[in-house]
């Protein structure tokens, strides 16, 4: 019995669509910047091309450029202020860690964290099928967890809905060609309804205070990696980094958004933690405004999903010269975006037995296996 039925969700099997053509993903804009002058005023983004940074008008200095003590690793160009955009994406940073809450299991006593773990492998499966984005995924994990963070008592039988849902909002966002809503329908088997597919979306949206856009830890990763590459004065915009050593680091993100721990920490601080847990280069958190201490709790609790990955899927860790970088992909190249099935609750639970061993005196290790019965974990994730 696959573990999505045992969770309580419903699930058509859907053929694979093979030989798809990859799209081409264009960069989101926001929407609007906050002001200066007051927490509520905004300025809308149409009027910000005729702001310098350099203007001596106290009414045009942004107040997000105080919120980041920490120097500014995005250089500048002709078109680009590094320092506003920063400062921006660290403000959009705290905002979304602020509306994510470990506590939303208290306020939702009826869900249990195995009920989010299957919800989340099952979405991976349909991103898989249905080719959708990396970035989807993240998408829709962060507004399942905003929602739920600011609600209280939903029903475990709501789950799916709710699952399915912010996928679909998260497509709408992030997919230049999303499936349609009764596709999303048909994935649940009969389950939702694409009524209470469209009656859950503006629940969910005005529950997040249609707050849809947020830098994801795949967004993040993004960013850190490209600006190893970069050198001063490259104004390209193309991905320059390896996508091997980005699939790498993705990986582990994906299996970390399974567990419970993925809501304590902000996007910024996972993605970086995941780098130096796979390059073990400490020395790159410098040149992105980070130390070692930022994110040493976040590496204690994702040490083990690491350590799971290297015994279970012979991933190995990636040893970077700065000198001599590894090549990035060919141009017009994003096959590396794409969402993979290559999680599961298997994995997740080998981790959180060694989390478990390792943070409890007295346990020993268990002996380290390679092989594999062929046959997924599948507890029960009712009451």
């Amino acid at each position: 019995m696959s573990s999505a039925r045992q969770g309580g969700m419903k699930r058509k099997r859907v053929p694979v669509k093979e030989n798809l053509p990859v799209k081409e993903k264009k960069p989101r804009c926001e929407e609007e910047i906050t002001s200066p002058n007051t927490s509520d005023e905004r300025l809308p983004l149409s009027e910000l091309s005729g702001i310098h940074i350099n203007e001596t008008v106290e009414s045009r200095v942004f107040s997000v450029f105080t919120r980041c003590k920490k120097a500014c690793p995005i250089p500048s160009t002709q078109n680009i202020d590094g320092n506003l955009l920063w400062k921006f994406y660290m403000r959009k940073d705290s905002e979304c860690s602020e509306a994510r809450s470990s506590y939303l299991f208290t306020s939702n006593p009826s869900i249990q964290p195995r009920m989010r773990s299957v919800l989340l492998e099952w979405l991976i499966e349909v991103c898989d099928v249905y080719k959708l984005h990396r970035e989807t995924y993240f998408l829709a994990v962060d507004y399942l967890d905003r929602y739920l963070s600011v609600s209280e008592k939903i029903s475990k039988n709501q789950l799916q809905l709710i699952g399915v849902t912010c996928l679909l909002i998260a497509s709408k966002f992030e997919e230049i060609y999303p499936p349609k809503l009764s596709e999303f329908a048909y994935i649940t088997d009969g389950s939702c309804s694409e009524e209470d597919i469209l009656h859950t979306e503006i629940l969910i949206v005005k529950a997040i205070d249609w707050k849809c856009t947020t830098i994801t830890p795949d967004r993040w990763l993004s960013i850190f990696l490209q600006l190893l590459y970069i050198k001063e004065g490259d104004v390209t915009v193309l991905t320059k980094f390896s996508t091997k050593l980005y699939d790498t680091i993705a990986r582990l993100l994906d299996l970390c958004s399974l567990d419970e721990g993925f809501l304590r920490f902000s996007y910024r601080i996972l993605a970086a933690t995941a780098f130096n847990l796979v390059c073990s280069k400490p020395s790159a958190l410098v040149g992105w405004g980070m130390r070692s201490s930022d994110i040493k709790e976040c590496s204690e609790w994702m040490r083990p999903f690491w350590h799971v990955l290297k015994e279970k899927c012979s991933v190995e860790p990636v040893s970077l010269n700065m000198k001599s970088l590894p090549p990035g992909p060919k141009p017009a190249d994003y096959k590396h975006t794409l969402m993979k099935r290559n999680v599961s609750l298997d994995l997740l639970s080998s981790a959180q037995e060694l989390a478990e061993v390792e943070t409890t005196p007295g346990l020993l290790t268990p002996p380290s296996s390679s092989k594999s019965t062929g046959k997924p974990a599948t507890p029960s994730t009712r009451d």
